[in-house]
């Protein structure tokens, strides 16, 4: 007669085992990468551009639209590969990466400024 395996209930030796990559898991998916949508506008005042004439103003805009755009397209690509990074546990080369968080509220509050310093001056755009 061939003696049967009891099966294995749920206090088994191997459950601490299973904890540990859950909680790897868990942690490398809290410590993700902003991307530029996570981040927020800085406070820039609309007297920074009091100097500029309304074209200078059109054209500064522009500028900063433009590299707005840059940096969003950048933190958004480095969140990409942080994200992967993070995810094959290589959390030494994450933290080497730069980011662009401080660029990207700086140019938002900028685009803001720009637009009001342009409604004070009465600006067509």
């Amino acid at each position: 007669m061939t003696k049967r395996k009891k099966p294995q209930d749920s206090t088994d030796e191997r459950e601490p085992n299973m904890r540990i990559p859950m909680l790897i898991s868990a942690l490398l998916l809290s410590a993700c990468a902003k991307t530029a949508d996570d981040i927020g506008t800085a406070n820039v005042s609309s007297s920074t551009y009091d100097a500029l004439s309304c074209s200078q103003m059109k054209s500064r805009s522009r500028m900063i639209n433009e590299d707005l755009a840059k940096a969003e397209d950048s933190q958004n690509g480095g969140a990409q590969f942080e994200n992967l990074i993070m995810l094959g546990a290589l959390s030494g080369v994450s933290n080497a990466l730069s980011d662009t968080d401080e660029d990207i509220a700086t140019l938002r509050g900028e685009q803001i400024a720009i637009r009001q310093a342009f409604k004070e001056r009465g600006c067509v755009a």
